[in-house]
């Protein structure tokens, strides 16, 4: 797991609790609330200021270790597995699998 797993997972917390299922899975879990019962307020949303300051430091720190980790670990697979194919092919999206884009969101 990399940096960048922890940070996304601690940014997504908050969302992940309100996720419907994970709402439908609690709501089994729980006894039924008397008649009367008010809720729990949902957990505040995450500050978006703090999460640019997250995502900025772990930039300027980890990122291109993890980017050469992760890339390394890619490299080792196909050395490892190229020969059972024929005709190995290697398809990519267009965002951060294979072009960054940091510098354009560290401009806004």
């Amino acid at each position: 797991m990399t940096r960048a797993d922890l940070l996304i997972g601690a940014c997504a917390a908050a969302a992940i609790s309100m996720a419907p299922s994970a709402v439908a899975a609690a709501a089994d879990a729980c006894p039924a609330p008397a008649p009367n019962h008010v809720p729990d307020p949902p957990p505040p949303p995450l500050n978006l200021g703090t999460i640019k300051k997250l995502l900025l430091d772990y930039h300027a720190k980890y990122y291109n270790d993890d980017v050469a980790a992760v890339f390394e670990s890619a490299k080792k697979f196909i050395k490892q597995n190229a020969a059972r194919s024929k005709r190995p092919a290697l398809v990519l999206d267009i965002d951060e699998t294979s072009l960054t884009n940091w510098p354009n969101l560290a401009c806004r």
